[in-house]
């Protein structure tokens, strides 16, 4: 997941590819997972770094 936060703040991939590139077979299940990690989605995530 650590990971999957990297990417998510310092690339420009979609969720779809940083959920594939570690290792998730589906965008859906990358979802529930970071959220229920994060208590956020990944594009909530994203956003807030973008402010």
């Amino acid at each position: 997941m650590n990971e999957a936060m990297n990417l998510l703040a310092n690339s420009k991939k979609t969720i779809n590819d940083i959920a594939k590139e570690v290792g998730y077979n589906s965008a859906h299940s990358f979802r529930r997972a970071f959220k229920r990690i994060n208590k956020v989605t990944p594009n909530q995530f994203r956003k807030t770094l973008q402010d």
